[in-house]
Parts: C-alpha cells; structure tokens; sequence
C-alpha cells in the first residue's frame, strides 16, 4: 500500500508539472504567431507587384482603383476615386502598368467617367488584363448599362523586361486662394543636383495632390507663375510616406511663402460639420463612412472610417464641408459587420442620421435630418451617452475577453498540485499510522 501510494504522490506531482510545462509551451506558441504575424505584416508593406491592362478601343486612358476585400485598405492611400492613373509602357504599343502593394487582392479598372468592370479578384503576383470590352447589363430597375469585362492572365503577354518599381507616395498641398496652381518641386537631400517638378492635381476638397518618387525628401510648392508673378513657398524636409504640406499666406524674412508640412491630414477652420447618429444599440463603436459623390473623394482612408464619439446627444463626428454621402456602420470588418444604406444629398450643415430597420437588402435605412430628432428614437437606437461604450473607452472591455495572465495560470496549477498533494499525502498518513498501531497491538 505504501508504494502504491507513494507511486500516485509522485505521479500526481508529475502530471501537474506537465500541466504547467504545457502552459508555457502553449503561451510562448501564441507569442511566436503574433511576432510572424507582425513580421509578415511589415514585410508587406515594401513588397509589390505589377498589373498591366490593354487599353480598350476609344479610351484614352486607365484609372486602377485597387484595395484588400479584409481591410478596406486602399492600394494607393487617400487617393480618392477613380483611383491612380495607369502609367503607359513605351516598349509595349497599348499597355498600361501600376504596381501596387502585395495586400491587393481585388480591382476595377475604369476611363474616369462612364465606364469600369466589376470588381476583379486577383491573386497577388504579376497579372495581365487582356480584351476589355463593354458589354451591356441590366440593372435591377430594369434599365441597362455597359460594363467592361476583361481576361485575367498571370503569364506574361508583354515583350521585353518590366519596368522597374519606383517607390513613390501621395503628396498633398494647400495653397493661398490667390494661387491659381500648386507645383511641387521636390529634391534629394543626398543628391541636390537631382530635381523632380510636377503639376498637382486640384481635389474636390480644396488640396491639390500628386504621387512624388520616395526618394524626393525636401519639397517646395510654387504657384507655376514667373517674373514678378511667382509665389514660392518655404522648403520643408518630408518622411517617406503620406503628407501634407499647408502653405500660409504669410511670408517669411526672405519673401518665401511660410509652409509646414503634416502627416495627418489637417482640419481648415469653417470647413467641416457635425454629423450625430443614432444607433442600434447593439452598435457600440460606430464609424463613419464619407465621401463627395460623383467624383468619389473619401473623407477617411479606409474602411470602415471614422470612430464616433459618444456624446449626450447621439454619437457624434466632425466631417469635411465637401462631404454629401455618409454611411454609418458598426466598426466591424468581419462576420459582424453591419451598416445603413447610402444616405446621399447631405448638406454641409450639422445634421442627425438615424439608423432605423433593416431594407429587403441587409442594409439599415437611414434618413439625414437637420433639426435634433424628439426624445426616443425607437427602442433598438442608441443616442450615445454617458452609458454608453461607444466613446472608445477600452477599459470597458469585458474581462472574461482578455483571457488569463501567466502569472494567473501559473497560480491555478501550482494551487491544485499543492492541493493534490496534501490530500494524498494526509490519506498514506492516516493508513501509515493504523498499520503501526496494528503492530503495537499484535506485538502485545
């Protein structure tokens, strides 16, 4: 009896020091996958691949708008639609070509106004776009349209060499109102012979932009005049990503045009509007999704937007003045996610959208309204509030979601071999003594 009891003492201690080798085993494992997640996610970002597409018969030119179907991430920043301009290969009559990052896995390609395929899913490897025609489809209404359509191909159907990939990113300028033009001259501060001048591009927001070659890390904008007609402003170092350079209208000691360049997209005095929303409850981090319709310039970079923030008066969010369609959705990309229709026509004046039942479609629908709505609003919206968990307050995230520390699990298993131990211990105890009381009595 003794063995056997000493054999399950040692046995019990053993499975317990099992049990906590394999929870550091499985805790330093799910260290490992996060640490290759975040390595493959950074080595993405620098690794690209080339799309070619065959220009249509009657089109000038390809825009490529292009983006992760996951994320929303669009390939080429905040560049709005129609997306980038296809660049056209000498060595190739009718070829146009962009590359863009590894994450892209789905695109339309468009002229700009009338014309665009569907959306296509790609792999992420060099692809070819071949016979892009229109063809006429119908719409739900009825009514027809015309759609390209294109063959996919991942062999190359190009001659020669690709061309090489440029780094580049989006430059964005605001100039003074009695600048008619914003020319961006760009130089290198390891290579000052080197210099890169460019016409930008006026958005629908006011900013002019441009995709300028990475390498480029001074700017200065001017407003293409000459003589006495020319307006140039200060110089500023720049990082190699996304950024914006405000130009003031005041100048500096030497006459050049005071200029500060950011890299978060500034906020013009008087040039934005409070949208409130008011929610299904279960809605508790909801996001903004905006943009100016036709021309398709999007307030936010990705989807799905901005966060709202909790408010006593709905949830709430100040939105760019060119903004007149607006999407409120559930912060969710996966699964989860949820949102409204399209709320279109949205004048630049503070407004509430209330987010109602579900159409025939999925979506909730949703109306813009211009004076604050009566108390309650129906019993599945959420007005924000003190209540609420939509300010982003990560701290009101559920404990039971954050999982055991180490040191909590380490705690439990040291606990319960103890325990085990004890009671087998006191059980060999009492049986050691009875058999010794046993042989006191029979050697009497």
């Amino acid at each position: 009896m003794e063995k056997i009891l000493r054999s399950s003492l040692i046995a019990v201690i053993a499975a317990g020091l099992g049990i906590l080798g394999s929870s550091f085993v499985g805790t330093n494992s799910a260290r490992v996958e996060d640490a290759d997640s975040t390595s493959s996610d950074a080595a993405e970002t620098f690794d690209h691949f080339i799309i070619y597409a065959k220009e249509p018969e009657g089109v000038d030119s390809i825009n490529l708008w292009a983006w992760n179907n996951a994320s929303g991430e669009n390939a080429f920043d905040t560049l709005p639609w129609p997306g980038r301009t296809m660049k056209a290969d000498p060595n190739n009559d009718g070829w146009y070509y962009l590359y863009v990052p590894s994450k892209v896995d789905i695109i339309i390609l468009n002229n700009g106004a009338d014309l665009q395929t569907d959306g296509i899913t790609i792999e992420s490897k060099d692809v070819w776009l071949d016979n892009i025609t229109a063809n006429e489809v119908e719409n739900e209404d009825g009514t027809t349209k015309q759609v390209w359509s294109a063959d996919v191909s991942y062999d190359q159907l190009t001659e020669g060499d690709l061309p090489a990939f440029i780094p580049d990113h989006l430059a964005y300028a605001y100039i003074p109102n009695d600048w008619d033009k914003a020319i961006v001259v760009g130089t290198s501060s390891t290579d000052t012979e080197d210099e890169f001048t460019a016409t930008m591009d006026l958005q629908s927001d006011g900013w002019f932009s441009l995709f300028v070659p990475s390498e480029y890390d001074r700017i200065t904008i001017n407003n293409g005049e000459t003589g006495d007609k020319l307006k140039v402003s200060e110089t500023v170092g720049v990082e190699d990503k996304v950024f914006y350079v405000m130009v003031d209208d005041e100048k500096d000691d030497d006459g050049l045009y005071k200029a500060i360049a950011y890299y978060e997209k500034p906020v013009i005095a008087s040039e934005t509007f409070t949208v409130h929303a008011y929610v299904p409850d279960t809605w508790t981090d909801p996001h903004i999704w905006a943009w100016s319709d036709p021309d398709g310039t999007n307030a936010f970079t990705a989807w799905p937007g901005e966060a709202m923030t909790s408010s006593d008066d709905g949830f709430v969010l100040d939105v760019p003045t060119f903004v007149n369609s607006i999407i409120i959705n559930n912060g969710k990309t996966d699964d989860t996610a949820e949102q409204t229709s399209d709320v279109k026509g949205i004048e630049p004046n503070e407004c509430w959208i209330v987010v109602g039942e579900k159409d025939a479609n999925g979506a909730y629908q949703a109306t813009a309204q211009y004076e604050k709505p009566n108390e309650g609003t129906g019993d599945n919206t959420s007005s924000g509030g003190s209540d609420s968990t939509g300010d982003g307050d990560t701290d009101q995230t559920p404990e039971e979601d954050q999982g055991l520390s180490i040191g909590a699990m380490v705690g439990i298993v040291i606990g319960s071999v103890a325990g085990l131990a004890l009671i087998t211990w006191l059980v060999w105890y009492l049986i050691d003594k009875k058999n010794k009381n046993k042989r006191v009595d029979s050697n009497k």
